[in-house]
């Protein structure tokens, strides 16, 4: 898998939701209030996660799993008082999408509610409208829930709306020429598109690509005959954004009615579950 740093400690995407946020946000300025605010938490947290990995008895085993929820809920409650102190600032957005890619495992329930203390200012920025897209995101791409149609240009100019693949099992697979782990799933699934496309099935590759010619030369090389689709917006364009594209290769499979099955399949989880 490949990830994006923006922070030398924080994993987070490349989008361009503002021209320059990964420049502001790798500011040292940046690093330095949020380390100072949440760093010794982050690291109790990390202690605990950490020793649960080791050997232990189960009564040990207890005893480091009570503490790592007992340190978790300290580090939530140290967020909830920033937020809450700082509830009218743009700052109190910005620490809830950095938390949003930590380590530290507060998950999007716990964010959300943390969230409803922001007001005026803090609620209405560009912070807070990145967080509330990516905690949305993050529940669009459930399995059961319905696929977000969208629109882009193929290989040679024409535009390819998800929509007219209505009545297939489409595969929406993210990619980019230079990941090497998307690269080098391609021949398996290509395999697999092959055995599969006369049943019914279809592939839509979008690209995390900024460089049409990079994109181009890598459609070539790999000789991929599904439908390859660039906008050169990478992680900010739609179906990304949707979708908390983050991390690649990626893929959702959708079933004829629209509605996600899978994620993350593999090629010969495709053909187990469709070449019947």
């Amino acid at each position: 898998m490949i990830r994006f740093f923006f922070f030398l400690f924080l994993s987070v995407p490349v989008f361009s939701f503002a021209q320059n946020m990964d420049a502001e946000l790798n500011s040292q300025q940046n690093k330095d209030w949020y380390n100072a605010a949440f760093r010794p938490y982050e690291d109790s947290v990390e202690y605990y996660a950490d020793k649960m990995k080791a050997p232990q008895t189960p009564l040990e085993r207890k005893a480091t799993l009570d503490n790592y929820n007992h340190q978790l809920s300290v580090f939530r409650a140290a967020l909830k008082d920033f937020v809450q102190q700082h509830a009218s600032e743009d700052i109190a957005a910005k620490a809830l999408i950095i938390t949003c890619f930590r380590n530290v495992d507060v998950n999007s329930d716990s964010l959300l509610a943390i969230a409803g203390s922001l007001k005026d200012d803090g609620e209405h920025n560009r912070y807070a409208d990145y967080f509330f897209q990516e905690m949305q995101a993050r529940k669009n791409d459930a399995t059961g829930k319905m696929f977000i149609p969208f629109s882009m240009t193929d290989e040679a100019g024409n535009i390819i709306s998800s929509e007219n693949f209505k009545g297939k099992y489409v595969l929406v697979l993210f990619w980019a020429s230079w990941c090497i782990p998307c690269r080098a799933e391609i021949p398996q699934l290509s395999a697999a598109y092959h055995q599969l496309k006369n049943k019914n099935f279809d592939v839509l590759a979008v690209s995390m690509d900024t460089n049409k010619d990079n994109w181009l030369q890598a459609v070539r090389h790999d000789k991929t005959d599904w439908h390859n689709l660039f906008d050169g917006k990478a992680w900010n364009d739609d179906v990304a954004r949707n979708y908390a594209v983050h991390v690649i290769p990626k893929n959702l499979l959708v079933d004829t009615s629209g509605k996600i099955i899978a994620r993350n399949i593999s090629a010969l989880g495709l053909i187990k579950l469709l070449d019947k």
